[in-house]
């Protein structure tokens, strides 16, 4: 009796085994490749990622073309000041992260500043006035409260998020990867690659019949400061489910 019991336990030991090392094998746990630009960009500070994104393309080897999922990963400037590591990344619908590197020309905004006053020095040959400066501030748009408005992309201590879109439209039981809609982050301290470890939405959603659902990003930077909150309205089939 005691031999047939060992004998049951053994075999149930190997086909538990043999299940996770099938579970293992059949999961998706390749990255997409991802393939950068070809020929020389100039990115200018402060400028949409739009003209880094022309020409980068991604593909995985279950979910196909991911190309119009690429996002700006990241923006590293070198040590002159002159150019940057732009970091590409897609994540495939199994979420595994992909990523690819190219070296471009980089303008700061300060320089462009620079050259605006010392144009404006050398030109001007009029005595100075003795009008009071103007006092007058910046305006700069605080985030909107309901999140279907993209902020202004301007860190003043608590990090800034925005999508790529605010709406999405997917068939039932179709394709949904929420962090491939989050489109670029700032912090005056962290660095993108370092928030986007630190997205947070919810998943109160289901993709198995037709409905409507609002889906809320934020992230947390490294000094606790929580984002602004931007929000994807997400329709399933006909949405008839709201």
């Amino acid at each position: 009796m005691r031999k047939t019991a060992t004998a049951l336990l053994f075999v149930s030991t190997i086909a538990l085994g043999a299940a996770c090392v099938c579970s293992r094998l059949f999961s998706d746990r390749v990255a997409p490749v991802v393939t950068v630009p070809a020929g020389d960009i100039t990115y200018k500070e402060g400028d949409p990622y739009d003209s880094l994104l022309i020409g980068a393309s991604a593909h995985d080897n279950k979910d196909g073309d991911l190309s119009k999922n690429v996002r700006i990963y990241d923006i590293a400037v070198t040590g002159n000041g002159t150019e940057a590591l732009v970091t590409y990344a897609v994540y495939d619908y199994s979420n595994n992260l992909g990523k690819g590197s190219k070296l471009v020309k980089y303008i700061p905004a300060i320089d462009e500043e620079l050259t605006e006053e010392l144009t404006t020095e050398d030109t001007t040959t009029e005595a100075p006035t003795t009008e009071a400066p103007t006092t007058e501030a910046p305006t700069t748009e605080a985030p909107k409260a309901d999140g279907f408005e993209d902020p202004v992309m301007e860190s003043t201590g608590s990090p800034v998020l925005k999508l790529s879109r605010h709406e999405l439209n997917v068939d039932v039981d179709g394709q949904f990867t929420p962090l491939n809609y989050v489109e670029q982050i700032v912090d005056d301290k962290d660095t993108q690659s370092d928030l986007f470890k630190n997205i947070h939405y919810n998943d109160d959603y289901s993709l198995s019949s037709d409905g409507t659902f609002i889906i809320t990003y934020f992230c947390i930077d490294s000094d606790g400061n929580k984002s602004n909150e931007a929000k994807l309205r997400l329709i399933v089939g006909n949405g008839s489910g709201e």
